[in-house]
């Protein structure tokens, strides 16, 4: 009787734990998780966030495996402050990606104006 009713908390807790992090990832899209299982739980682990979702008229920053990686902008040779380019970091599937886009008018500190 005794092993149970542990077993009913065990799956309770790990139910409400999934529909928090179910949650949590609809809120802010940005978020992305991935699933890992061992032989007792499984549990999300955030991966991956993108400050300004993948958006290149606002600077922001990636934050994938404990690295931080900030837009910047590209003038065709070099990362810079201003170009024509930006260098947009941002999450998918939750792995960090990079694009380079064209900014219509320029780009300046890491973002198109």
């Amino acid at each position: 009787m005794m092993q149970k009713r542990r077993k009913q908390t065990q799956i309770m807790v790990l139910i409400g734990f999934l529909l928090f992090a179910f949650a949590l990832n609809i809120r802010d899209a940005s978020i992305t998780g991935n699933f890992i299982a061992n032989s007792v739980h499984s549990y999300p682990v955030l991966t991956c966030y993108d400050s300004d979702f993948d958006n290149i008229y606002e600077k922001g920053n990636v934050i994938y495996a404990n690295e931080e990686y900030k837009d910047t902008c590209f003038n065709g040779d070099i990362e810079d402050y201003s170009g024509n380019y930006v260098v947009e970091h941002y999450c998918k599937y939750g792995e960090h990606f990079t694009k380079i886009k064209y900014c219509a008018d320029s780009c300046i500190n890491g973002r198109c104006q």
